[in-house]
C-alpha cells in the first residue's frame, strides 16, 4: 500500500498544480475580458453622451449641456460622469488636456488611475466633437466590481480544482489498490515464501502486464531454486559422507600409529600380570603376598583397559554432538594417546592447561584434531625434542581474513615443536587434502586438512606460524559458546 500512496500522493501534486496553473491563467484571461467589457462599455456610454452633449449645446447653450452631463452622472450612482477640458469651465483631470485633444472622435483613452480619496477608479475619456476645443467626457467607475469578479473566479477556481483533485485521488487510489497493491502483496506473499525455501506455493496474479511477467519469472525462479536446493542438498550429503570417511580413515590410520606406542606401553603390566600369576599359581607365594599380586595384577588389567578404551572411543566413528567440554581435559587425554610413540623418538609432550578452559564442542571430533596436530608436532622431529600443548581462554579473538568465523570468546590450543619448521614455499598448502612432505608411506596428507575442517565445522579456525629453523606452531581457536 506503500507504493499506492506514494503513487497516489505524486498524482494529486501532480493534478493540484496543473489546476493551479490552469487557475491563475484563467483568472487573468477572465480579467482581461472584464476589464476589455468595462472599457467598451465606458466608451459606449462615453460617446453616446458626447454626441448628445454636443447636440444639447448646439441647440440650448453650454449651460444646458453640462446640466445635461450632471443629470446622467446623477441617474447612475456607480459611474461617476464629468465634462473635463471645457474651455468655459476647466476641471483636472488624471491627463493632460492637449492629450485628450488629441484623441480621434471615434476612439477613447482608458486607464486606471487613483482618486482625489485614493481609491482606484477605471477612466475612460472621449473628445466632445465641434468646430472649437470642447474638452471631454471623462466616465469612471471603481475597480472593485473587477476585484470582485477576480475573486470569485478565483474562488470557482480552487473549487473546481480541489473537487476534480478529490476525484481524482479516489480514482487513482482505488484503481492503484486494484492493479498495483493487491498484486504487489501476492508477490511479496510470494517472495517471503520462496525465502523460506518454499518452493511449491503458488505465484501467479492472472494478468498480462509487467507484474503478471513478474509473477511468471518469479515461478519459474522458485522451480530453479527448488531444483538447485535440492542438487546442492544432495551435494552436500555426499560431501559430508566423503568427509566423514576421510576422517574415519584417518582416525584408523591415527590409531594404527597409536598402536605401536600403546603395544609398548602394554608390555610392561603384561609382563606384571604375567609374573604375578605364574607366582600364584605355582604356589610360590601364597597368603598375604598373594593378595598384594592379586591386587598388582588387577591394577595393570585396569590400566590396559583404560588405554585399549580410550583407543577404540578415538576410532569409533561419531556423529558431530556439541557439548560443554574442558578443552584442558581433552588436551590432556590426547597427550596420553600420543606420548607412547613420541617416547619411541624421544619426543617429550607437556600440556601446559590453566582451569578448565570450557568450550561447546564435539570432544571426540576435537580430540581427533588435537591428536593430528601433536602427531605432526611429533613426526616433526625424528631426532627427539619438545612438543608443548597450551590451552587457554581468548575473551576477544579476532578471526584471520578470508575466516568465516566471527570474533568474539574463544578457547585457543596452541601446539609448538622445537623441529626444523615449514618452508615458506609450503605453508599455503598445508592444509590442503593430500599435501605431504613426508616420504612416501609415511603420511596421507589428511591430518592437517581434517583438522582444519573439524574446526571449522565448528565454528573456529587454525592459524600457523613456521619460522624456520625454529619449529612450527599451531593454534587452534575453538568458540567457547555454541554459534547462533
Amino acid at each position: 500500500m506503500k507504493l499506492v500512496t506514494k503513487l497516489t500522493v505524486a498524482f494529486m501534486i501532480v493534478t493540484c498544480a496543473v489546476l493551479a496553473i490552469n487557475g491563475v491563467f484563467r483568472v487573468r484571461d477572465e480579467e482581461r475580458a472584464f476589464h476589455a467589457d468595462l472599457v467598451l462599455d465606458h466608451g459606449r456610454i462615453a460617446h453616446a453622451l458626447a454626441q448628445a452633449a454636443s447636440a444639447v449645446r448646439d441647440n440650448d447653450g453650454a449651460e444646458a449641456s453640462r446640466s445635461f452631463i450632471h443629470e446622467a452622472s446623477a441617474r447612475d450612482g456607480s459611474l461617476a460622469i464629468q465634462w473635463v477640458c471645457d474651455p468655459s469651465r476647466l476641471r483636472e483631470t488624471h491627463v493632460s488636456c492637449d492629450e485628450l485633444s488629441k484623441i480621434p472622435l471615434a476612439a477613447e483613452l482608458s486607464r486606471i488611475a487613483e482618486d482625489s480619496a485614493g481609491l482606484k477608479r477605471m477612466y475612460t475619456w472621449v473628445r466632445v466633437p465641434g468646430d472649437a476645443p470642447a474638452g471631454a467626457i471623462e466616465v469612471s467607475e471603481p475597480v472593485d466590481a473587477l476585484r470582485s469578479y477576480s475573486r470569485k473566479v478565483l474562488s470557482d477556481s480552487l473549487v473546481s480544482a480541489a473537487t476534480m483533485a478529490i476525484a481524482f485521488a479516489v480514482t487513482a487510489f482505488s484503481l492503484g489498490t486494484v492493479l498495483v497493491g493487491r498484486p504487489t502483496r501476492k508477490l511479496i506473499a510470494a517472495a517471503r515464501r520462496i525465502g523460506r525455501a518454499d518452493f511449491e506455493g503458488p505465484v501467479a496474479l492472472g494478468s498480462s502486464d509487467e507484474l503478471g511477467a513478474l509473477a511468471l519469472e518469479m515461478r519459474a525462479m522458485a522451480s530453479q531454486l527448488r531444483d538447485a536446493t535440492a542438487k546442492a542438498a544432495e551435494e552436500t550429503r555426499a560431501r559430508i559422507a566423503t568427509l566423514e570417511q576421510l576422517r574415519h580413515v584417518d582416525r584408523l590410520l591415527t590409531v594404527g600409529r597409536l598402536a605401536s606406542g600403546i603395544a609398548h606401553e602394554m608390555g610392561t603390566p603384561l609382563n606384571v600380570v604375567e609374573v604375578r600369576a605364574s607366582m600364584i599359581a605355582t604356589g610360590e607365594i601364597g597368603g598375604e603376598p598373594a593378595k598384594e599380586a592379586a591386587a598388582v595384577i588387577v591394577e595393570s588389567c585396569e590400566r590396559m583397559t583404560r588405554t585399549i578404551g580410550q583407543l577404540l572411543a578415538f576410532a569409533r566413528p561419531q556423529a558431530l554432538e556439541r557439548t560443554a567440554a574442558s578443552v584442558a581435559r581433552l588436551a590432556r587425554q590426547t597427550v596420553a594417546l600420543v606420548a607412547p610413540l613420541g617416547s619411541k623418538t624421544r619426543v617429550a609432550i607437556e600440556v601446559d592447561a590453566a582451569g578448565d578452559a570450557v568450550a561447546n564442542v564435539d570432544e571426540l571430533q576435537v580430540q581427533q584434531a588435537l591428536t593430528n596436530l601433536v602427531m605432526n608436532a611429533v613426526q616433526a622431529m625424528p631426532d627427539g625434542g619438545n612438543v608443548r600443548v597450551r590451552v587457554e581462554s581468548v575473551l576477544d579473538a579476532v578471526p584471520p581474513e578470508g575466516a568465516s568465523a566471527a570474533g568474539g570468546r574463544f578457547v585457543k590450543v596452541r601446539v609448538e615443536d622445537d623441529g626444523p619448521g615449514i618452508a615458506a614455499e609450503h605453508l599455503p598448502h598445508i592444509f590442503e587434502p593430500f599435501f605431504t612432505t613426508k616420504e612416501v608411506g609415511s603420511g596421507t596428507g589428511l591430518g592437517l586438512s581434517i583438522a582444519e575442517n573439524i574446526v571449522r565445522d565448528h565454528g573456529g579456525w587454525i592459524s600457523v606460524s613456521a619460522a624456520r629453523p625454529n619449529g612450527a606452531a599451531f593454534e587452534m581457536f575453538l568458540p567457547a559458546e555454541a554459534p547462533r
